[in-house]
């Protein structure tokens, strides 16, 4: 896991050298890979243990990083938004393994290339592709959750099927 000292401040700011945060994470048991300063930013690859999937993400590792240096982590605040149903259909094949699946839509919205998010992507080594794309990879790597953007007018029937791949697909 690639963390962005940069992105971490968002969240948190240790406010230590990199080399004690290094230490600290460390002594914590998170095993550094590696620490790359770059132009503006600094970059610490972490080897994440399997049973820490909370450090695959930006704030669970600020969660964490809060923990140790007994610092308030803050989060971002969102508005509250009216939700209204999708219209999409979704079919589960197998509750045990996804128990849940939500969509939404998204109107007048325009893809274009880039985005407000792609300095982090860039900044941890992921490519960016479109502000869509961008979104979904920002979240994942912000948050720890994935998510997947389809084109609307490409659901046949306005129906989602959630199922495991099957051989060759």
């Amino acid at each position: 896991m690639k963390l962005s000292l940069n992105w971490l401040k968002d969240y948190i700011d240790p406010r230590l050298s990199v080399d004690e945060l290094v230490n600290r994470l460390t002594m914590a048991g998170l095993e550094v890979e590696s620490v790359e300063a770059r132009p503006k930013d600094t970059v610490i690859d972490l080897e994440v243990t399997p049973n820490r999937p909370d450090w695959l993400s930006v704030q669970g590792l600020a969660r964490d990083i809060g923990a140790i240096l007994q610092k308030k982590v803050i989060y971002p605040s969102f508005k509250n938004y009216a939700i209204k149903k999708s219209g999409l259909r979704v079919h589960i094949e197998d509750k045990r393994d996804c128990p849940r699946y939500i969509t939404t839509v998204l109107n007048n919205t325009t893809v274009t290339a880039g985005g407000v998010w792609a300095n982090y992507l860039k900044s941890i080594d992921l490519r960016p592709i479109s502000n869509a794309v961008d979104i979904t990879n920002y979240i994942l790597m912000d948050m720890g959750q994935p998510l997947h953007v389809f084109d609307y007018d490409k659901i046949t029937g306005g129906h989602v099927f959630v199922r495991r791949a099957k051989t060759g697909e």
